[in-house]
């Protein structure tokens, strides 16, 4: 299990290209299929110009479930995102605790 925080950079051609929705809809199935845990949750950057692309954050029960998804678009570690910069994609309950403020 990953015990760290996951980031993928998504290149503007990769989020225009629908690269985005295809790793949500994967790890979505996986998180449903794994009965929501406690902890899991994926979240993407707030920015709604995407010129630089779109950066997606895996809390590390998600990066853990989802290694396979996005092992083939470069994850790297990461600190916790702050609250205010993104938008919450899906989780298994309030989020605030897993965030710095």
């Amino acid at each position: 299990m990953s015990t760290n925080w996951v980031k993928v950079q998504l290149s503007r051609e990769q989020a225009l290209s629908g690269i985005e929705t295809t790793i949500h809809t994967a790890c979505g199935a996986i998180f449903v299929a794994a009965g929501g845990p406690r902890g899991a949750a994926l979240f993407a950057d707030a920015s709604v110009a995407r010129e630089s692309g779109r950066a997606l954050y895996f809390s590390p029960v998600m990066a853990s479930m989802c290694g396979a998804v996005i092992a083939g678009y470069n994850p790297v570690a990461t600190s916790p995102p702050k609250l205010n910069d993104v938008v919450v994609l899906f989780s298994s309950g309030d989020v605030s605790s897993l965030l710095e403020t």
